[in-house]
């Protein structure tokens, strides 16, 4: 039987209890306008570093005012090492801007920051920059929906030991931005030229740039000033006093040799500056899941007779070809995970065991060809890349009317390392004998649209480390099929749509088969009655069972389970 609902730990009631305690005492310092800084010896001193530092992560999320302000005023010291905060939505918040500043002095410690928001906002750069050079052990830095180019240089001139960079969803960074992250530029006077190994550009005449012009505008500005002070005219000749000569000298921000990740996904950056970012850091592992990776490369590839190799490990690509399968695999040899978008281009049989990369762990096909002569042939390219220890595995198919058959055995043989596997869009069956199928090493299953019994049923027999197995329409199994179901490992079994005619007594049988079971759904949708479904809902609560009834949305949206887009 699944476990019983029991009280968390101890020290969990203990930080519950704390947390309700400091929410109180914030509120109250609000409303009689007392500041936190009255009370923060008491705290720092009583409380470690680490329970702080979970009372803040635990807390600050917090969207009421300026709460988060005052739990920072009253936790947060050199020693807090991580920390997540829900700005305000609007700009020009005293509470915003008062708590940059507390980050500013008090954040020195900080190894990982997140600076989250629900709408629109803008930054404060200067006191940006004030807690990103206080908190120069930073390592992890989160800023999504809310970067811009002029960030990006902030981070870039502050960050000295940033790993990874998440500015996904800011629409505002740009091109511009990624080169500010990664180059720093200064203007000099040419005669203080000292270093002739750094890159310099003369500028000597009116610029072509909107930047440029300004600059140069400006120098005219105050050229005529001194004319006019000197008893000259505006229309005099102003290279009487001498022409203004620059240096722009371009070297490389410290953060080039320490970023591993930069994720930006959904923002602005286009091939060049991704190009740009890959260039300048030569250790990023990861640009997220950029869509326009592989067209990336192919102009690497096009562009140089020896292109450089990246040691990206992840790769997402819209339209594919064996091309580009080609040129990812060459130009990154580290590669684990494969993300293949609009695959009608890319037949198997095209491929050659040379184009895989034998690092390759996770192989994931979207908007595949639902043609029984493709799979055919992505079969013959399994067996061919044996020696891939692929792990995971994602198909997704065209939805059409006529769904492809796909032989889930022949799949599992060809692939025996897999631990997670993800099919959508294909009528899934099972065609050898189960005395001749090996055991698998499954843990993660979704399958859909159409499975038979005997797939359910062989699949949870042959997997004994399975922990979650969501399946969509599976109509043909029977009452017996599902109570003869076991498995001492499974902790999500959910079908979202079948028939049976006693569901009560099946949920009874499962439960006691299943002894881990956590989440079960979708019941109202296995033909039971409304009644037989409450009387299964109070007979779970009345025993006090640790047992979730999941709905519909569970096979769209699901913690269980990676979401493949």
């Amino acid at each position: 039987m699944p476990q019983h609902k029991n009280p968390t730990s101890l020290e969990d009631l203990c930080y519950q209890a704390v947390k309700c305690h400091l929410l109180t005492l914030c509120q109250i310092l609000h409303d009689r306008k007392m500041s936190p800084r009255q009370l923060r010896t008491a705290w720092i001193s009583s409380l470690p570093g680490t329970v702080r530092t979970r009372l803040l992560q635990e807390t600050t999320d917090i969207k009421d005012g300026p709460i988060p302000f005052y739990l920072m005023g009253l936790l947060l010291a050199p020693d807090v090492d991580r920390l997540r905060i829900e700005l305000c939505c609007y700009y020009g918040c005293s509470h915003q801007a008062a708590m940059l500043r507390l980050l500013a002095v008090e954040g020195k410690g900080l190894r990982s920051l997140e600076l989250a928001r629900s709408a629109l906002l803008r930054l404060d750069q200067s006191l940006l920059q004030s807690v990103l050079l206080n908190a120069n052990s930073l390592q992890h830095l989160t800023m999504r929906n809310i970067a811009t180019d002029a960030t990006l240089a902030v981070i870039g001139s502050s960050c000295q030991q940033l790993i990874t960079l998440d500015i996904s969803n800011s629409r505002q960074v740009t091109d511009i931005g990624i080169k500010q992250l990664f180059i720093k530029i200064e203007l000099r006077d040419k005669s203080h030229l000292s270093d002739p190994n750094n890159y310099a550009v003369s500028i000597s005449t009116k610029p072509q740039s909107s930047r440029w012009r300004s600059l140069y505008k400006m120098f005219r500005s105050i050229q005529q000033l001194m004319g006019s002070c000197n008893g000259h005219t505006p229309n005099d000749d102003i290279e009487s006093y001498g022409s203004i000569l620059l240096e722009c000298y371009e070297s490389p921000n410290t953060i080039t040799s320490t970023l591993r990740v930069l994720n930006i996904t959904n923002t602005g950056v286009t091939s060049a500056g991704v190009f740009l970012a890959l260039q300048n850091s030569k250790c990023i592992q990861s640009v997220g899941e950029y869509p326009q990776m592989g067209r990336v490369l192919q102009l690497v590839s096009s562009k140089f007779e020896m292109p450089p190799k990246f040691q990206l490990k992840n790769v997402r690509t819209t339209i594919t070809t064996a091309h580009t399968i080609d040129v990812i695999n060459k130009l990154c040899p580290f590669i684990e995970q494969l993300i293949a978008m609009d695959t009608k281009f890319l037949l198997p049989s095209e491929l050659s065991t040379n184009d895989i990369p034998s690092t390759l762990k996770s192989l994931i096909l979207l908007e595949v060809p639902p043609l029984p002569l493709w799979l055919t042939e992505f079969y013959w390219f399994l067996g061919e890349i044996r020696s891939v220890l692929i792990s995971e595995l994602v198909l997704k198919f065209f939805a059409t009317e006529v769904l492809v058959r796909l032989e889930l055995d022949k799949l599992l043989n060809l692939c025996p390392m897999l631990k997670t596997l993800v099919i959508d869009g294909a009528d899934i069956n099972w065609s050898l004998p189960l005395t001749n199928s090996k055991q698998t090493l499954l843990q993660k299953v979704q399958l859909g649209q159409i499975v038979t019994g005997q797939v359910l049923l062989n699949l949870i027999t042959q997997s004994p480390q399975l922990i979650t197995a969501h399946f969509y329409k599976c109509t043909d199994i029977t009452e017996e099929e599902m109570i003869s179901l076991k498995s001492s490992m499974l902790k999500c079994f959910y079908i979202y749509e079948t028939r049976l005619i006693n569901a009560s007594s099946i949920i009874i049988e499962l439960l006691y088969n299943c002894p881990q079971l956590q989440h079960v759904g979708n019941i109202t949708n296995w033909g039971a009655s409304v009644g037989s479904t409450c009387d299964i809902l109070q007979s779970v609560k009345d025993k006090n069972y640790d047992l979730q009834f999941n709905a519909g949305s569970h096979w769209y949206y699901s913690p269980c389970i990676n979401k493949y887009e």
